[in-house]
């Protein structure tokens, strides 16, 4: 019974991902971080950063829900999952 429990949570869980997902979709975020001459910026973006960025956009979304595969260490456009 709490297999079938936890299998239902994950799945309402999982839709309310994919309409967050949906609604994110194509949306641009800008963090303003300082930067040396190069373009490295003297932090890094991460993904507790990006999270923060997305909830004064408006949403909800927890850092654990970001995935980056390494922290964004110079100036540009970085998508984001």
């Amino acid at each position: 019974s709490q297999r079938a429990q936890l299998e239902a949570n994950n799945l309402a869980h999982k839709s309310e991902a994919e309409q967050v997902a949906t609604k994110l979709e194509g949306q641009k975020f800008i963090a303003i971080r300082q930067a040396g001459d190069t373009g490295q910026l003297y932090g890094s973006v991460s993904t507790r950063d990006i999270a923060d960025v997305i909830k004064s956009g408006g949403f909800t979304v927890d850092r654990n829900q970001v995935v980056l595969d390494k922290a964004i260490k110079a100036l540009g456009v970085h998508p984001v999952q």
